[in-house]
Order: C-alpha cells, then sequence, then structure tokens
C-alpha cells in the first residue's frame, strides 16, 4: 500500500468520485482492483497486504472482479 488517507466524510460518498477501478471491500477500506493479487475465501491481498472482505460488500466485490 503506497498511500494511506484519512477522510472526514464517508467512503461512500469518495468511491463515486473514483473511477471505476476503485471499489470497497470494508466500511473502511476501498481497494484499485488493478492492484489485486488475488481473492481467497473472504481475503483480498493487495499488494502483500490481507484485507478482509466485509459481509455486505462480498457478493459486489465478487462480480465486479469477474465482470471486469
Amino acid at each position: 500500500m503506497d498511500q494511506k488517507y484519512a477522510l472526514k466524510r464517508s467512503l461512500r460518498k469518495v468511491i463515486n468520485e473514483l473511477p471505476e477501478q476503485f471499489m470497497q471491500v470494508q466500511r473502511a477500506y476501498m481497494v484499485n482492483r488493478n492492484y489485486i493479487d488475488y481473492i481467497r475465501n473472504s481475503m483480498v491481498e493487495v499488494r502483500q497486504h490481507l484485507i478482509s472482505i466485509g459481509r455486505a460488500y462480498r457478493k459486489r466485490v465478487l462480480t465486479s472482479i469477474q465482470s471486469g
């Protein structure tokens, strides 16, 4: 993870302003799908950092990855 940002607004609002390659995987995390190494079980690895995929986001993340 090259950069971290602290925000005073919700990720839902921020993600709507970012390009499509960004997706929310947890309430507090979003990732750039171009940097995903793999998804296994309910974890996503991004540049050697494991992040759990929240239950509420799992279906959306998997659909997003499969479509493209």
